[in-house]
């Protein structure tokens, strides 16, 4: 009972500053307090993830903003485009300097036009003044992210007084690609891809027409992605990232942190703030230190299995079926499969329905569990 009483004093303490951000970043302090509001409501959901109560912050800091990059991928452009209106650039701050003195004034009047994570950054690194290394952590992202976001932001700055944008376009804009879904198998994927910092998310307009929830993101800065310019061979990257997460956690169902290397639990369900249908099974970890949320779907770690290469290439269009649950080697298991949709061909993967541990993998029938 104590705890629960101190974890109500915390969120109440918490509160202000985070209505706060969420004003600075939303520019509507009634859609920050709904922000907030929901904010609160997944975190007394996940209160029982909590194992450091003196992390609460960061938690609440992480939940936080992903709920801003929902709404603001569902509602902020219009908003952004609207307050744009309002807070014309008069021709006399086009001689202005970006300096740190007058990034302060002139966030004011353009803000609102950068996408959400740049916007994030120059908030918490010049009004809020706060360390780079903290906004690295803060935002999931590296050093070397967060300092190419901030240059890049300021120049967008000084095109948007200049009242001239074309000549830095919009970095997180959504664009055709040639790959189709591999869920539904019935739309090509669009992408948002930032090559220099390390970033990709793909969007099925089918399946997840709602930009919050892509089918695959980076979620924040890979290493792994900086430099690739083309879609196929940085999905290729992320498959092998979700396998490697996939293959090194699942016997221990626990995992470190990829910002702040702290030992996190990992549960088999997918998190609740991405409003998944029952059938899409998967993993997620809530790091207690800096409240970081990893996860992957089971059909994402199928169609990245070794053995899935050669089925990918053969077939650039497939689905994935929804889950069959049966006996399989002494065990309760459920099967993720994918079938082509211009010929007979099929994948399989078979895993323990408790553990998620993978028992088998099946192309066309025959057992491939020992290949790739």
């Amino acid at each position: 009972m104590a705890t629960s009483i101190t974890l109500e004093q915390v969120f109440q303490e918490e509160r202000p500053r985070l209505l706060r951000w969420m004003q600075s970043l939303s520019g509507d302090p009634y859609i920050a307090e709904d922000l907030v509001q929901e904010t609160y409501v997944i975190a007394w959901k996940q209160q029982h993830d909590i194992t450091d109560i003196s992390g609460v912050d960061k938690w609440l800091n992480a939940i936080a903003y992903n709920i801003y990059k929902r709404w603001y991928r569902a509602n902020g452009k219009q908003t952004a485009h609207e307050m744009a209106l309002d807070y014309a650039p008069t021709n006399t701050l086009a001689e202005y300097q970006l300096e740190q003195s007058e990034i302060s004034d002139l966030l004011d009047n353009a803000l609102a036009m950068l996408s959400p994570k740049s916007r994030a950054i120059l908030i918490a690194r010049y009004l809020e003044e706060q360390p780079q290394a903290k906004v690295a952590r803060d935002l999931n992202m590296t050093e070397s992210a967060v300092a190419v976001r901030l240059h890049r932001g300021k120049l967008t700055l000084r095109k948007l007084i200049e009242n001239d944008l074309s000549n830095y376009p919009e970095d997180e804009v959504w664009q055709d690609t040639r790959l189709w879904c591999g869920s539904c198998g019935k739309t090509k994927y669009r992408v948002r891809m930032d090559s220099e910092a390390g970033e990709m998310a793909l969007l099925c307009p089918n399946c997840c027409p709602d930009e919050r929830y892509p089918a695959w993101d980076s979620r924040g800065s890979n290493a792994r992605l900086q430099g690739i310019k083309t879609v196929k061979p940085a999905l290729n990257r992320l498959r092998q990232d979700c396998y490697e997460f996939y293959s090194s956690h699942i016997e221990a169902l626990a995992r470190h942190c990829p910002t702040c290397r702290a030992m996190a639990k990992m549960y088999l369900t997918m998190p609740d703030f991405l409003l998944t249908p029952d059938w899409h099974l998967g993993m997620h970890s809530l790091c207690p230190n800096c409240g970081v949320i990893s996860y992957n779907s089971l059909s994402g770690v199928t169609i990245s299995l070794p053995q899935a290469a050669t089925f990918d290439k053969a077939n650039p269009r497939y689905q994935v079926q929804h889950p069959q649950y049966f006996s399989h080697k002494g065990h309760d298991a459920v099967q993720i499969s994918f079938h082509s949709l211009r010929t007979a061909d099929t994948f399989e993967a078979i895993f323990a329905n408790e553990t998620y541990q993978l028992l088998s993998v099946y192309r066309n029938g025959h057992d491939v569990t020992d290949e790739g």
